[in-house]
């Protein structure tokens, strides 16, 4: 299936099943299955799927979904904005995702626009971004890595959960931060099988996360690295190599470790709140 606007906008808006009980189905609020593909030249395309009540341990009701066994799914605009809004469903489900990566291969870029992806998943088993075994997700860039968005890129979620692959690539900025104040959990960075083929900033957190952050191998940006964290831990290192851009701010209770290179004529700011070890 194919969605071409054109210089026009798409809005699409999903709301999963809400009624009594229905086992063996999926309460999903936006489907995107097997060789999707939604478009636009300078439109912004806007996607929002809310899960519904699900019945079924076997099935799920996450807000958005996107699924193939065979050709990609792509959402791509030339200069157009594009943004992703899922909450999960609620009931009996085998996952609760805002945004549910369900099988295949799937890309979303804008060759200028931004990029926005926003989960918010459910209860003690909040998954706001999923994306299972064996799927790839680009964000920012197509299948073959050939083109990337030259805006920034935002993932807004309180848990992440990558079993499969996620790449990153733009010419912007990208930030990744909870909805609420902060993740709902540590963060070791970069997160299990997430690859940043190119960015030209890094946010990790927002103000006033509280969340303990540890930077597990060096992180080399062209461009300025902020850190909100709980306990930042520097186990790998930080490194900005952008004369003009490259600052490093780090906002932490706590630092540990002191391998940090910030790019000449650049600035290194450390606001924290407790004890640090370097």
């Amino acid at each position: 299936m194919t969605l071409n606007s054109g210089s026009g906008n798409i809005a699409l808006r999903g709301q999963g099943w809400l009624g009594s009980s229905s086992t063996g189905e999926y309460s999903i609020g936006v489907d995107l299955v097997i060789g999707t593909t939604i478009q636009s030249t300078s439109g912004s395309i806007s996607i929002v799927g809310r899960g519904g009540i699900n019945y079924d341990v076997y099935t799920h009701g996450v807000g958005i979904n996107i699924y193939t066994n065979g050709t990609a799914n792509n959402i791509f605009s030339t200069t157009g904005d594009i943004t992703l809004n899922g909450a999960a469903g609620s009931g009996t489900a085998r996952t609760y995702a805002g945004i549910n990566q369900d099988g295949g291969v799937a890309s979303v870029y804008s060759t200028s626009g931004n990029v926005t992806l926003i989960g918010s998943g459910s209860g003690a088993n909040d998954k706001g971004i999923n994306g299972i075994s064996g799927t790839t997700f680009n964000i920012g860039t197509n299948v073959g890595n050939s083109i990337v968005t030259n805006g920034n890129i935002l993932l807004q979620a309180n848990s992440i959960n990558i079993a499969g692959a996620m790449n990153f690539k733009n010419t912007g900025t990208l930030t990744v931060e909870p909805i609420s104040t902060s993740f709902t959990a540590a963060i070791s960075w970069p997160l299990t099988n997430l690859t940043i083929l190119g960015t030209n900033g890094l946010t990790i957190g927002k103000s006033g996360n509280t969340a303990n952050i540890t930077i597990g191998t060096t992180q080399s940006i062209n461009g300025p690295i902020t850190i909100y964290a709980g306990t930042l831990t520097l186990t790998g290192g930080l490194t900005t190599t952008n004369t003009t851009t490259g600052n490093i701010s780090l906002v932490t209770s706590a630092l540990t470790g002191s391998n940090i290179t910030v790019a000449t004529g650049r600035s290194l700011t450390i606001n924290q709140s407790g004890n640090s070890s370097y």
